[in-house]
């Protein structure tokens, strides 16, 4: 399977299981063809399959033009964007990453993984806003048993 066949397997899966109307899917795929990626989500599992393997895909072809992440997302699951930011850590190739209106929570500890990464250059517009929180733990049981584990 070619890079490009390849890339639109990902946009067609990605289409079947979401609410991506035709004209939206167009865009994306598209967007593909010109090596940018968007992720304006939740971070979650599925981030895996819109922006980690399209990335993947662009990493290990032979093109030497760089790779353009657009990053617009308010945070989520920390073991998810974890995994994400650990990727970004070690990429290989030329990647933009771009940040349209705000990256909050865990998607601002993804713009800001890879740090002494070469790699990967950051930019915002002069709107644009982060947001790193404390972070928190939420217990279920009885209120003795909780006081007793903390």
């Amino acid at each position: 399977m070619g890079d490009l066949d390849f890339l639109s397997f990902i946009v067609d899966a990605i289409e079947d299981t979401s609410s991506l109307n035709a004209i939206k899917y167009q865009y994306f795929h598209q967007l593909l063809y010109k090596r940018t990626v968007i992720f304006n989500n939740e971070v979650e599992e599925s981030i895996i399959e819109s922006v980690y393997l399209p990335l993947k895909e662009f990493e290990e072809d032979d093109s030497d033009e760089p790779i353009t992440l657009i990053l617009n997302s308010m945070g989520g699951s920390v073991s998810d964007g974890f995994f994400f930011a650990n990727y970004l850590t070690h990429f290989k190739k030329k990647l933009n990453i771009i940040v349209c209106g705000y990256a909050a929570s865990m998607a601002a500890v993804i713009l800001a993984a890879g740090g002494k990464n070469p790699n990967i250059t950051r930019y915002c517009y002069p709107s644009t806003y982060g947001l790193i929180h404390d972070g928190y733990v939420a217990l279920s049981a009885s209120e003795a048993k909780t006081a007793n584990d903390i």
